[in-house]
């Protein structure tokens, strides 16, 4: 498996007439991304999750732990609030944009008190991370509690006096991918002895009803080990600027909610259902450079990034290059722990930095003298952009960064209806393979093992 790719390009690909073994070699083995198109009946009907059609198909009448907007986004440790999904459907058709369902590891735990008066809940901020004014009105300078790493050894100033609100600029984060999903037995669904238990924890709520109608492992990845099936739905109204004062253009700007930068530990199939999704992706051997939360431990072949333990990660456990868990290692006294850390695999750049060409020149260059004092090794980094409507599909290897910009429809007429603002999307992560051989994708038994266990 390659460490770099040369001459490196994303590819757009359609599967039909396409073979496993060719799209292994292709992408899975080098670690390469590739954006797929007119291929998605090859796993799912779109139309079965399209919000009209969501409630009826998914069957799924318990309650859900949505994340709710604060201070203009959503983010990592974010409240959340229970709401069945007809209620959290309801509430996005009726241009509600302070929701957003993400994955569901901790979903079937007690809320604090004010999380169940979910009724309750002051007004939302309708702005998120793309909305200038919020941006740029208030005087807050980047945390600098954490060291901040580019490479080993060269440690850039964290000193600034930026005149921008960078504090809440990342929204939608996904939790931490090393959390536990619940135990056997947790699901009031789960009772019936005949059904099979292990393998609906692979399919997140409130996809375990549908278990036996998408495909565990879809097509082209029936030699990986999936560990999670998950569905992600909000809604994001476009926003109209006055192109003589905010932008130099003149339509309607789509107002994105972003999942801040970051990288997950497993590969990742992701597939849209609806609305329009942006990725902006990074290489993970550009990881050094990317200001990451945790302390970077090393960097696999194949992408998958470790961390060291300290009190940037102090409940880290390091893994191998397949993503299993090493031997759970010896508690460590750690002095300090900062408090409220977003998981290691985050990076602190503030995804606007990332999508400079959207602002006016006036703040593009405030910003760009903010990144080069703050985060110098961005300016000269390569990133890879790209866009995806309903139906389509990534591939993302693991280790890759991204930010994901979610939107409505990818339409300019300004009249849309609220459910054309809704973006919906499905995702599998999969164990990262280790090994370059087709039929054996890993080097060990170990996930094969597991897997066998779950569909015993």
């Amino acid at each position: 498996m390659s460490k770099r790719l040369k001459n490196f390009q994303i590819n757009t690909i359609d599967l039909h007439d396409k073979q496993d073994a060719w799209f292994f070699k292709e992408f899975i083995n080098i670690r390469k991304p590739v954006k797929i198109i007119n291929s998605s009946e090859l796993i799912l009907n779109i139309e079965d999750f399209k919000i009209d059609n969501l409630c009826e198909f998914l069957k799924w009448g318990d309650e859900l732990m949505v994340e709710t907007k604060t201070g203009g986004g959503f983010g990592n440790g974010n409240k959340r609030v229970k709401l069945t999904l007809d209620d959290l459907v309801s509430k996005l058709k009726n241009g509600e944009d302070q929701y957003y369902l993400t994955t569901q590891y901790e979903e079937h735990a007690e809320p604090s008190d004010d999380e169940s008066e979910r009724e309750d809940d002051s007004e939302a901020d309708e702005d998120d991370e793309y909305d200038l004014d919020k941006q740029f009105s208030e005087d807050l300078t980047p945390q600098t509690e954490q060291p901040v790493e580019s490479k080993e050894g060269d440690e850039p100033d964290s000193d600034s006096d930026s005149d921008f609100d960078f504090e809440n600029l990342k929204d939608d984060y996904q939790d931490d991918d090393d959390e536990e999903p619940e135990e056997e037995g947790d699901r009031d669904d789960d009772d019936d002895d005949d059904e099979p238990r292990h393998v609906k924890e692979l399919f997140q709520p409130p996809l375990t009803n549908i278990y036996d109608k998408i495909p565990i492992q879809p097509p082209f990845f029936k030699n990986l080990i999936p560990q999670q099936i998950n569905l992600w739905m909000g809604l994001t109204k476009p926003k109209k600027f006055d192109n003589t004062k905010d932008f130099p253009i003149d339509k309607t700007i789509p107002k994105g909610t972003s999942s801040g930068l970051h990288h997950d530990h497993s590969d990742n199939l992701y597939i849209v259902v609806s609305g329009c999704k942006r990725f902006t992706l990074f290489s993970p051997f550009d990881a050094y450079k990317l200001y990451t939360v945790g302390k970077i431990f090393k960097i696999y072949g194949n992408g998958v990034i470790d961390y060291e333990i300290n009190e940037f990660a102090p409940d880290w456990n390091h893994i191998n290059d397949d993503g299993s868990l090493q031997e759970e290692q010896e508690t460590k006294e750690i002095k300090k722990i900062i408090e409220d850390l977003d998981p290691p695999n985050f990076s602190k750049i503030p995804p606007i930095l990332l999508h400079l060409n959207e602002l006016s020149e006036t703040q593009m260059d405030k910003l760009v003298a903010f990144s080069k004092k703050n985060f110098p090794d961005l300016i000269s980094l390569e990133n890879y952009k790209i866009w995806l409507k309903s139906g389509d599909m990534l591939y993302l290897p693991a280790g890759w960064f991204h930010e994901v910009s979610s939107f409505g429809k990818e339409n300019e007429d300004r009249e849309l209806e609220n459910k054309d603002n809704i973006h919906i999307a499905l995702n599998y992560w999969f164990a990262p393979p280790n090994n370059d051989e087709f039929d054996k994708p890993y080097k060990t038994s170990f996930w094969a093992k597991e897997f066998e266990n779950m569909l015993r």
